[in-house]
């Protein structure tokens, strides 16, 4: 399983610069749930979903997070 944080508008994910990227192949991976909420928090980061990748995106769990 992959943690990783989508922008909810463009479907952008972070990435390993703080960038948005649009392929998740590119994206920073989070150890947690808990460190990506913590680094959204930090960094101020706004219409996100924590994403938790599983493997085939219909396995995918989204959770939005705070606008």
């Amino acid at each position: 399983m992959k943690v990783l944080l989508q922008n909810r508008a463009t479907n952008c994910f972070l990435g390993e610069r703080g960038n948005w990227v649009p392929m998740s192949i590119n994206a920073k991976a989070f150890s947690t749930g808990v460190e990506a909420i913590h680094y959204s928090v930090a960094h101020h980061l706004r219409n996100v979903q924590l994403l938790l990748r599983f493997g085939a995106e219909r396995y995918d769990i989204a959770l939005a997070l705070g606008d």
